[in-house]
């Protein structure tokens, strides 16, 4: 993928969605040490937006050598 990046300021509500989608909705389950609350995450936090401008997508599939598998 190649396409422009930029730095965001922290969005509480938006980590929060993104984490959601991740770790699911039933925040009791979230690894609170490593997530916490993104409502008390320090300003230094900060989101990356990447918008794509171009996407490759080649076959990377194989076949395997002769004899692999067989056994």
């Amino acid at each position: 993928m190649r396409g422009r990046a930029s730095v965001e300021p922290h969005d509480p509500e938006r980590a929060e969605r993104l984490l959601t989608g991740y770790l699911g909705s039933d925040r009791e389950k979230w690894d609170e040490a490593r997530f916490g609350d993104p409502h008390e995450w320090g300003e230094e936090m900060v989101l990356l937006r990447f918008v794509p401008g171009t996407v490759v997508a080649r076959d990377q599939s194989y076949a395997p050598a002769p004899g692999i598998g067989d056994r």
